[in-house]
């Protein structure tokens, strides 16, 4: 929500990784991370290769990205 993302940016969330990282989101996934100095981030599936850009939602550098696979934890 875009509670979350202010209250990420101030880095005053009470559960930041409720909110960053890999997350179930429907049948898919979605992902959301930090980078504030970075132009742009991508998510790359291992096992595939396939390459994904993430967009950036908030100035203070939070990108994210949905994904249409399942997210069954991490390799």
């Amino acid at each position: 929500s875009s509670h979350d993302l202010e209250a990420l940016a101030a880095a005053r969330h009470r559960d930041p990784f409720g909110v960053l990282g890999a997350h179930a989101l429907g049948a898919g996934t979605v992902v959301r991370v930090v980078r504030p100095d970075a132009r742009a981030v991508a998510v790359v599936d291992q096992r595939s290769g396939v390459v994904t850009a993430m967009a950036r939602r908030h100035d203070a550098g939070i990108f994210e990205v949905e994904l249409a696979q399942p997210f069954d934890g991490f390799d």
